[in-house]
């Protein structure tokens, strides 16, 4: 997926942000500190791990959260006049360029992963007053560092990309796309799931471990899917699984 979305949020006062919360603090010089919290919600009900998620999807099933990451770029405020103003971000473990993972998951309850999670994007911006906040969902492919020089983001290895590039839970296993969501939930009872078709050998040829010959430009059916993640065949030939997921991202 190469398009981005810029999402826009109403700021009253630098107080809140839809649901997200802000505070600005003035440094004494030109700029200001902006903290900027996100939260998860389903409806009206907040989402954390380890809590139950009541009346989730069209079956009203309860579920826990498994995994909630995605990353945002190019975070900006918005002034009086409605212009985009940048927020410089602090550069750390979970911010690199104009680029920050929100990490929700915690390793309690069904959550997997590390107990270090990330709800807070942390930066300066000029002083003044803003009436809103916007950000882009994903990970840009190049952007151009002080000297001016091209950095590549998306398309990087990531065992040797820069904090918070550096996850591999957060790759595509294919072509080096990174995922720009992962949200994942385990609904009470599993989930059910046709049988899967057969695999079209021309998509097919793209998987892991596939002769680079024989590659072709479509991504594999269910490459992505989890190893080790709990299943059961039925006798109708469907498929159990404990977890639904959400993976969005780029693969191209």
């Amino acid at each position: 997926m190469r398009a981005f979305t810029r999402f826009t949020a109403v700021i009253a006062g630098l107080a809140a942000v839809g649901g997200a919360q802000a505070a600005g603090k003035v440094d004494g010089g030109e700029r200001q500190q902006i903290a900027i919290r996100f939260a998860l919600a389903a409806g009206d009900q907040p989402v954390e791990c380890g809590r139950d998620i009541a009346g989730l999807g069209t079956g009203g099933q309860p579920a826990q959260l498994h995994d909630a990451r995605f990353y945002i770029a190019a975070p900006a405020l918005i002034d009086a006049a409605g212009h985009e103003v940048p927020i410089e971000l602090e550069q750390n473990d979970w911010q690199y360029a104009n680029l920050a993972l929100l990490d929700f998951e915690n390793k309690t309850g069904k959550c997997v992963g590390s107990a270090d999670i990330n709800d807070t994007i942390k930066g300066s911006a000029p002083r003044g007053r803003y009436k809103g906040f916007s950000f882009v969902i994903g990970v840009p492919s190049v952007i151009q560092d002080k000297d001016g020089k091209d950095v590549i983001l998306n398309h990087s290895n990531f065992a040797t990309a820069p904090a918070p590039l550096d996850l591999q839970s957060m790759t595509w296993n294919w072509q080096a796309g990174r995922k720009f969501i992962k949200i994942e939930v385990d609904p009470d009872g599993g989930v059910t799931r046709p049988p899967p078709p057969a695999k079209n050998p021309a998509l097919a040829a793209n998987g892991p471990g596939a002769p680079a010959a024989d590659k072709t430009d479509g991504p594999p059916p269910m490459a992505d899917a989890p190893k080790t993640a709990p299943l059961r065949v039925n006798e109708d030939g469907t498929i159990t699984v404990s977890t639904w997921m959400l993976h969005l991202g780029s693969t191209g």
